[in-house]
């Protein structure tokens, strides 16, 4: 059954952003011992002071490394600090030797990483499956943590979408979501046949480090010794992939269809925007983009008289596609009529 999701889970997921946005993790550092000799020169190159650290916390990730949480008192001292070591090569030096890369992310709610895993899941098995001609030197492809979409590299001839995570409303339940994957029909078959390796894989990992978060808080750093909570560890499960808290559906996505969400990423949305509709009716009326407007775009307060605003499009299969959705659902999961439903989806233009 899908998950259902109350105020309560909206409230926590804000409460754990508020933590997140003033802390950074480090996932290269040494098993063991202390590292933090190698974090005083980082600190002096980014002109954060020690003064900014509100706590730091370590604890045993690997047989090969361990994760390192930052908490700043600020969010601004942390975003400095990010950018500097974004932008910069360093190094850990352990007793004056080069221990490996010292890279350091964004902390996220334990929601979000675990929403995530889907699609870092087919990045995976794209770059094994794809043809060499569509992946870059390193098999690197064209990736979008916003839209979760997927495409071939830049320089490739192809530029068509490969694949789009989506997490939708199912009609079978109120208030319950699933995670919908679209992903190319080339392709379809190879992936669900590596699908549950690789998604279990993904999701082992993903488990070792939200426990050794939760570890480094409430301990400081990695205790060996014995205490009564040792078994209580969500680590503690024969299928890692059962953590998962949403149902995966897998949808046939044809050319036609991949164009049109490559257009449109917001497009299964509109069946269930929730709070979409009043942002855009506000970026409408002020004749705002809404691509250039929030983080990471390029309104800086000034109005754009030419843009037109909002998420509707006059694309003649918009709507059929937005009335065709929602009966997806009423079919079984893996159902032979599910296969036809996405296939039929968007009829050819």
């Amino acid at each position: 059954m899908a998950r259902q999701l109350s105020p309560v889970d909206s409230r926590l997921k804000t409460l754990e952003a508020r933590f997140g946005n003033k802390s950074s993790l480090s996932r290269a550092c040494q098993p063991m011992g202390t590292t933090k000799l190698s974090w005083d020169g980082y600190f002096q190159k980014s002109g954060v002071s020690w003064e900014c650290l509100a706590a730091m916390h370590t604890h045993t990730l690997t047989t090969d490394s361990s994760v390192m949480c930052l908490e700043f008192t600020t969010e601004i001292a942390r975003n400095e600090f990010f950018q500097h070591t974004r932008n910069t090569k360093n190094v850990w030096l352990i007793h004056g030797k080069e221990y490996g890369k010292a890279k350091v992310e964004n902390d996220i709610p334990t929601s979000e990483r675990l929403a995530l895993q889907p699609y870092y899941t087919l990045l995976d098995l794209l770059q094994d499956i794809l043809p060499a001609d569509m992946k870059g030197s390193n098999g690197e492809l064209q990736s979008d943590r916003a839209t979760l979409q997927t495409r071939p590299d830049k320089n490739a001839s192809t530029q068509q979408l490969s694949a789009q995570v989506t997490y939708l409303l199912d009609n079978r339940f109120p208030r319950h979501y699933v995670c919908v994957l679209f992903i190319v029909e080339n392709y379809l078959e190879d992936i669900q046949q590596a699908w549950s390796d690789a998604f279990t894989h993904r999701m082992q990992h993903t488990l070792e480090l939200i426990q050794a978060l939760s570890k480094s808080a409430v301990d400081k750093t990695t205790r060996a010794r014995h205490n009564f909570d040792k078994a209580l560890d969500i680590y503690n499960i024969r299928f890692p992939h059962q953590q998962f808290p949403f149902p995966i559906i897998f949808i046939r996505m044809a050319p036609s269809l991949a164009k049109l969400l490559s257009d449109h990423p917001s497009l299964p949305l509109q069946i269930a925007t929730g709070f979409l509709p009043i942002v855009s009716s506000v970026l409408m009326k002020y004749r705002v983009d809404a691509s250039d407007y929030g983080k990471g775009g390029k309104f800086k307060g000034k109005l754009n008289k030419k843009g037109s605003g909002g998420y509707h499009s006059t694309h003649p299969n918009v709507n059929f596609f937005c009335l065709t959705l929602p009966f997806l659902y009423p079919f079984p999961r893996q159902s032979p009529q599910l296969t036809h439903v996405c296939a039929s989806l968007v009829p050819p233009f």
